[in-house]
């Protein structure tokens, strides 16, 4: 039987006398997309952090590929919503992408070489010497994913990337997600309040029960065909369909015990 790539199990966490997460668990096969969605203050984010190693977790544990979350190392990468705040403004965009692999044993063409591939997957590789606040929000967050695949990641963790983009960015900046995590075969993690993005990025969506001490409610499986099309695949009655019983479930999730 092959190992997961990520196991929650029995995951709990406090801040203060403030119950968050409660015996939260699950599994994510490795090469899979596993979206993530709850209600609002669910402990998403939290969730998120504990995941890549961030935040300890008060109870449970994380593995990756069998092994303690903190063993992981360089192997798990991480993509947030703000990218404003994200990218350092005094680099330009070729630095900041090279920024993880500063303490690493690569020389400095292997690094070089890792900039410019991550870059060119995105569609980034003429603007490398220019400052990120020079770049619209949809190219930040493409130099944001760029530094996240510069370190090979065999985990990708995002927490609500496209949020903060307009729609049709985000079509985009979702496509090219699909196509460079087929690429690169990397399990990926999706926190997002977009039942349609969960839909449409998603092998699986994973529904967290509202807070306080929230837990995992129910799994959904989104067995839509690939490669995905932002037209054809939102207009298919299956896509339809999972819509309709994702929001069904997210409500049923909410609704008072």
């Amino acid at each position: 039987m092959t190992t997961p790539a990520l196991t929650v199990t029995g995951v709990g966490h406090t801040y203060g006398t403030h119950t968050v997460l409660d015996d939260v668990s699950f599994t994510v096969a490795e090469g899979e997309m596993l979206c993530v969605v709850g209600p609002s203050g669910c402990g998403k984010t939290t969730l998120l952090r504990i995941l890549a190693g961030l935040v300890p977790p008060a109870r449970g544990r994380i593995e990756a590929a069998g092994h303690p979350v903190a063993e992981h190392g360089r192997g798990i990468a991480v993509v947030l919503q703000d990218y404003h705040r994200s990218l350092p403004p005094w680099l330009r965009v070729a630095d900041t992408v090279a920024l993880p692999l500063r303490d690493t044993p690569l020389g400095k063409t292997e690094r070089a070489q890792r900039v410019h591939d991550a870059l060119a997957s995105v569609g980034l590789s003429d603007v490398d010497r220019k400052w990120p606040a020079r770049l619209s929000g949809g190219m930040q967050q493409r130099v944001a994913l760029a530094r996240a695949f510069a370190t090979r990641p065999s985990i990708l963790l995002l927490d609500e990337p496209f949020a903060s983009v307009d729609a049709q960015t985000r079509f985009e900046l979702e496509d090219l997600l699909l196509r460079i995590r087929a690429q690169h075969a990397v399990t990926t993690v999706l926190v997002t309040h977009d039942l349609d993005e969960a839909v449409y990025l998603g092998d699986r969506v994973l529904i967290l029960s509202p807070g306080p001490a929230t837990t995992v409610h129910t799994t959904l499986t989104v067995d839509l065909p690939s490669p995905r099309h932002q037209i054809d695949t939102r207009a298919c009655a299956a896509f339809v369909t999972l819509r309709a019983e994702l929001a069904a479930a997210l409500r049923r999730a909410d609704a008072p015990a």
